[in-house]
């Protein structure tokens, strides 16, 4: 079967799995999903191997009531895994709903909000589908959304693959390019990929599939003297107590903890942490029923981040 005849066959299929997509199918992605354990998995897509899912978080942003697709975000940070349940009384037209608790989620240009009272309609597990290192076929997977402890998404997003050295589209199935065995990205069909992503003939999203491990730190070996700076929240019920403790907690190359008895609203603490392994760490502080998280990159001889409690 020579060239021409492939190139015919496969944009027939092509033309077949796009119509599908744009009216059955979901925006896929790709990213990295990083367990509360300590360990990371790369993903193609979610979903199955043969069903695109752009799962949907619902929440609250102040007042407002707010829905964002995960394809929309950069990150997803949860934060809350005591809160992850199904939410009772809550069964809208035959579809269940899982409570998700405090979620903070971080858009395109990097920018972090917090969402509280925040839910995902239906199973309590992200379904995904990876590359297997040993046999390199693709392999769907579920975990636990308690399990997770944040999601990070690929810049590309779309309900077709792309070919970035090429500028071919392929089904959103498929991984590599069957001609030349490249890499494909995520895009969306009919719109002209940007020539900065044309420009790029090398991949640059995460290889779905790498075996699972331990995160390592940004600078092996490095000391850090961290200081961390928590404001409580503004909140008129609190404002009358003396007996909210606020506590911190580290998890990256190492654990910390620490803890300020009868921390009073409004007011500021700095938590000192000396001589800590440079490297990523999630920081979970909780006041009361309150609670904000965020993973900052711990480098240098000195740093000095500051955390607020949404109100």
């Amino acid at each position: 079967m020579n060239r021409n005849l492939i190139s015919i066959l496969l944009s027939v299929a092509l033309m077949l799995a796009l119509g599908q997509l744009n009216y059955a199918e979901e925006k896929g992605f790709g990213g990295t999903l990083h367990f509360r354990d300590g360990q990371s998995v790369h993903f193609d897509r979610l979903g199955t191997t043969s069903k695109v899912k752009d799962y949907e978080l619902q929440g609250h942003l102040g007042k407002q009531n707010v829905k964002y697709a995960l394809s929309e975000l950069g990150q997803v940070i949860f934060s809350d895994k005591e809160a992850m349940r199904y939410v009772k009384n809550l069964n809208i037209k035959g579809f269940r709903y899982y409570n998700l608790g405090t979620v903070i989620v971080v858009n395109k240009k990097n920018e972090r909000f917090t969402l509280v009272k925040c839910y995902i309609r239906g199973d309590s597990k992200l379904a995904y589908v990876y590359n297997d290192p040993v046999t390199k076929g693709l392999r769907e997977s579920a975990v636990s959304f308690s399990e997770i402890g944040h999601i990070a998404i690929g810049e590309h997003s779309g309900t077709a693959k792309l070919n970035a050295g090429t500028g071919e589209y392929f089904p959103a199935i498929y991984i590599f390019d069957p001609f030349t065995g490249e890499r494909l990205i995520w895009a969306e069909y009919g719109k002209p990929a940007p020539a900065s992503t044309l420009r790029k003939n090398k991949q640059t999203e995460p290889v779905a599939g790498e075996a699972p491990g331990k995160s390592e730190p940004a600078v092996l070996g490095g000391k850090t003297n961290l200081k961390l700076v928590i404001t409580t929240p503004d909140v008129a019920f609190e404002l009358f107590s003396s007996s909210i403790d606020l506590r911190v907690s580290l998890k990256g190359p190492k654990r910390f903890n620490q803890r300020v008895e009868g921390m009073k609203a409004a007011k500021t603490h700095t938590f000192e942490f000396d001589g800590i392994p440079s490297g990523d760490y999630t920081v979970v502080a909780r006041y009361g029923n309150r609670t904000t998280m965020d993973i900052i990159r711990v480098v240098g001889d000195e740093l000095e981040f500051h955390m607020v409690f949404e109100n």
